[in-house]
């Protein structure tokens, strides 16, 4: 199969301008063999024999950074916390004027 019957010269025009990129004759023709010899590799992997080989998902070990809800005492109450505020009006907080 020849590398230009992989992606035609109006694909890649195509993809230029979904792109919204101006291409030169010679970018196109460029573009044309640099995408053509990718799709080439990626035809080369997928005739890889990949029966019992697990996906890989990451190098990195993943674990859950996620952790149960329980219920605790909660050490200060919620007028403490009131009381140490710079500003507060009525038991709600006061912050300054935003807009």
């Amino acid at each position: 199969m020849s590398a230009k019957k992989i992606i035609t010269r109006e694909e890649v025009v195509g993809l230029a301008k979904l792109a919204n990129l101006e291409l030169s004759e010679d970018e196109i023709q460029r573009h044309t063999t640099e995408i053509a010899r990718l799709l080439k590799y990626f035809q080369q992997l997928d005739e890889l024999d990949l029966e019992g080989v697990q996906p890989t998902i990451s190098v990195n070990p993943q674990h859950s950074v996620m952790r149960d809800d329980k219920v605790t005492d909660q050490l200060a109450q919620p007028d403490d916390l009131l009381d140490i505020l710079p500003r507060q009006k009525d038991r709600y907080i006061q912050v300054e004027r935003m807009i």
